[in-house]
């Protein structure tokens, strides 16, 4: 007997065609392929891609059907304005793997790989339901290829809880058995819970469906196993893109109650007030750079907007040049917003992001404080830097006096907070046992405790915070978690690697009476070991982030140093 939807196919891939799209198998590794609809204006002759040159759009299919079936009202309206590309997941149309790997994390992998083996350099992407996970997915792994999200009948993963309210809603016990049906029965009962009013529909039109639709069921039963997870394993909603979300109010799976708790998680205080600062940073005349040290390693600082001239080139600053090193904990602008705000007036200020924070990154693999030094000082120069002062906190601290030992000529002197010369591991293991750490991961918090520990042990007087707040610090504060971890690992060094403490530079050691992590009693002994070059100034009920929790009284003591 004829199944109509077979002959449906042809007919949407001659539409396809006309409005200028074409299939192509693209071969992500061996056993590997994904089937995807692209403009033919960038296929080339020798079968090679090149390319759009209109906006790229990418369609992303849901768990019911395949990327054309899915998306055709879409292709037709939009193909004219954009370079449209409609993939089929693995084990959906013409995609396939011979991998046993089910997760969403693979198939976002797998799209990925093919779209930038397409040409594709930057796209928005439009995801249904399955195809909406997959789109988050990729925005997290890929943000540099994912620009912008629209997701409908989604959430950002399917945790455990979001599944059983969901299936509670549609009347079924597991997702297999609504998503994969066996019946004609239940291809009407998954297009009516998908519908706010089901059409009639001849049943052969059912059976066709149900036997074109539902291949590769095995495949796709283990896609559905793997794609709920546990609370805890659920990631954080940290996204870069603007995500837009287009939802029918009549939703039966993920209704607009999920959809609008959905929305409000992803509303992060921080990146609002990251948006203010750089405002507040612009005003008081700074402006931020990207440094490229060498291929592949870029130094985003913020510089004086006076020594940029009109073709982007650097001149020298016309004030003393001070440069302000954050810690592990936060970027440069959170960690020195006061100090900046008061001292850009009498200062030329430089507040770089160390490599893996804020907007530096790097794809060497070297994580030693060397390197951090070195790229810094680089970056420097490279923006006339001639001469400077350096103010350290913690980590920092520690990179200050590497620059100040590797590069003499540079640094003139140092300001240091809650630091050391060199992380030995005698420093290490005392500074641990005070805060009652077994190891530093405390400094690469997992979870809103583990964000509240970090601060507790920083503060002298922990403030009161609503608990979003931490939820907003831990999304946005703590990427490039593994690069980070390398670089603290390295941080640490035996006590027979530790260099001299002959510095040329003049030392300024300001601290927090009540540093849990680096105490008095640490600042002590190295001003001692530094010896006359080196001066010790105290501030009262402060912590670790002794800059942030006593902002003015650090400012005037800073002053004084930075103004004899």
């Amino acid at each position: 007997m004829v199944k109509v939807l077979w002959l449906i196919r042809p007919l949407l891939h001659g539409l396809m065609k006309l409005v200028g799209m074409t299939p192509q198998l693209v071969e992500i590794e061996p056993g590997t392929v994904i089937n995807i609809w692209v403009p033919s204006e960038t296929i080339t002759k020798n079968n090679t891609y090149k390319r759009a040159n209109k906006p790229v759009v990418v369609l992303v299919h849901g768990f019911a059907a395949d990327g054309i079936f899915t998306w055709l009202f879409q292709v037709l309206a939009l193909s004219g304005t954009y370079s449209l590309y409609v993939p089929d997941l693995l084990f959906f149309g013409g995609s396939f793997t011979d991998k046993t790997e089910r997760s969403p994390s693979f198939q976002a992998e797998c799209l990925s790989k093919a779209l930038r083996n397409l040409g594709v350099e930057k796209c928005t992407l439009v995801g249904f339901s399955y195809g909406g996970m997959m789109g988050f997915k990729m925005a997290k792994l890929h943000p540099d290829l994912v620009e912008s999200l629209v997701v409908s009948s989604t959430v950002v993963e399917l945790t455990e809880s979001i599944s059983r309210s969901s299936l509670e809603n549609s009347g079924f016990s597991c997702w297999s058995d609504y998503l994969l049906p066996e019946t004609v029965g239940g291809v009407k009962v998954l297009l009516s819970i998908g519908t706010h009013k089901f059409p009639w529909i001849p049943n052969f039109l059912f059976k066709d469906f149900l036997e074109v639709m539902f291949s590769n069921r095995k495949e796709r039963a283990e896609l559905l196993e793997a794609l709920v997870i546990s609370e805890e394993e659920a990631a954080t909603t940290d996204y870069h893109q603007r995500i837009h979300m287009l939802w029918g109010d009549d939703d039966k799976i993920f209704n607009l109650q999920v959809a609008q708790k959905m929305k409000e998680e992803m509303v992060n205080v921080f990146w609002l007030i990251r948006l203010l600062l750089h405002g507040l940073m612009k005003l008081v005349g700074m402006t931020p750079q990207l440094v490229e040290i060498e291929p592949g390693t870029v130094i985003n600082i913020w510089v004086p907007s006076e020594t940029i001239t009109k073709n982007d080139k650097c001149k020298r600053a016309n004030k003393p040049v001070v440069v302000f090193v954050h810690g592990f904990a936060a970027d440069g602008i959170f960690t020195w917003l006061f100090q900046v705000l008061a001292l850009s007036g009498t200062f030329s200020l430089y507040v770089p992001d160390l490599l893996f924070f804020g907007g530096s990154f790097t794809d060497k693999t070297e994580p030693s404080p060397s390197f951090q030094a070195e790229c810094l000082s680089k970056a420097l120069r490279n923006l006339g830097v001639e001469k400077c002062t350096l103010v350290g906190l913690s980590y920092g601290g520690i990179i200050c006096f590497k620059m100040a030992k590797l590069h003499a000529d540079l640094v003139e002197s140092l300001v240091v907070s809650s630091s050391v010369v060199e992380l030995t591991e005698s420093i290490s293991s005392a500074s641990l046992e005070n805060i009652g750490c077994s190891s530093w991961s405390y400094l690469l918090p997992e979870t809103v405790g583990g964000v509240k520990v970090l601060l507790s042990i920083g503060s002298h007087k922990f403030p009161w915070i609503p608990n979003f707040l931490f939820k907003d610090f831990l999304e946005v504060m703590f990427s490039n978690r593994k690069e980070r971890a390398e670089l603290w690992e390295a941080v640490v060094i035996s006590d027979k690697e530790a260099a001299t403490t002959d510095y040329h530079q003049r030392i300024h050691m300001l601290w927090g009476d009540n540093d849990k992590i680096f105490n008095l009693e640490v600042a002590q002994k190295m001003k001692e070991e530094l010896g006359s070059k080196a001066t010790l100034h105290c501030i009262q009920s402060a912590g670790h982030i002794v800059q942030l929790e006593r902002p003015f009284h650090y400012n005037r003591r800073l002053k004084k140093i930075l103004l004899p």
